[in-house]
């Protein structure tokens, strides 16, 4: 969001859509990457890098629009979906990425289920 004040762009409501659109995705990267195994990694962060490459092309498209508004959301877009992929690399090296897979597991879950 900080991009959008630094470009010159006007802050309003219209422009937390992106931040819901890329922590949905920060997620799904990290979860994706998380639960890999070893062997598949390689496999697992090629299709990271299509899909937020494809989501990039998609979103940010609007970078491009006459609306001031839109080119803000397109901003925060690719601006946001290269931090969280970049991020998705460095936060589970910098954590403890078996004490995070264990505690966040599928079994973890299933003692919630009634």
């Amino acid at each position: 969001m900080s991009m959008i004040l630094i470009f010159n762009y006007s802050f309003n409501v219209y422009n937390l859509i992106p931040l819901a659109i890329i922590l949905g995705l920060g997620t799904n990267f990290s979860y994706f990457y998380l639960h890999s195994e070893d062997e598949d990694r390689v496999i697992n962060l090629l299709g990271i890098t299509l899909l937020m490459l494809t989501t990039l092309s998609a979103l940010s498209i609007l970078i491009f629009s006459s609306a001031q508004v839109f080119r803000g959301i397109g901003l925060a877009i690719a601006c946001g979906l290269i931090c969280s992929y970049v991020l998705t690399g460095i936060i589970p090296q910098l954590l403890n990425k078996d004490e995070i897979k264990n505690k966040f597991s599928p079994s973890f879950f299933k003692t919630f289920k009634r």
